[in-house]
């Protein structure tokens, strides 16, 4: 946000187009988003994991580099690269008392 306004996705995507220092920053975000997710399949041990985050969906090269750092710390045991999704709920996913 600049001075106050609102800055839409749109508008995002035109300055990642451009900005190099902001990839890398993106990349590093979806890096440890990767890291601590086999956290939660180790611990918890769901079928899946299903993301919800208006960056995330409109930004493929967070979740490549997500499922790649969880690539790197997957267990042989648990095979996690193919067990993360995108919701296709949008902003639907939370609560229904959200959406009034």
């Amino acid at each position: 946000m600049k001075e106050g306004r609102e800055i839409t996705l749109e508008q995002v995507h035109k300055i990642l187009e451009n900005d190099w220092d902001i990839l890398l920053e993106i990349e590093k975000f979806g890096y440890f988003l990767g890291v601590g997710l086999p956290n939660i399949f180790n611990t918890f041990n769901p079928d899946s994991i299903i993301l919800r985050s208006d960056l995330i969906e409109s930004n493929p090269i967070i979740l490549k580099s997500i499922k790649k750092a969880v690539t790197k710390r997957e267990s042989r045991y648990i095979s996690l690269k193919d067990e993360i999704f995108i919701s296709q709920l949008n902003k639907y996913a939370g609560p229904s008392e959200l959406h009034r």
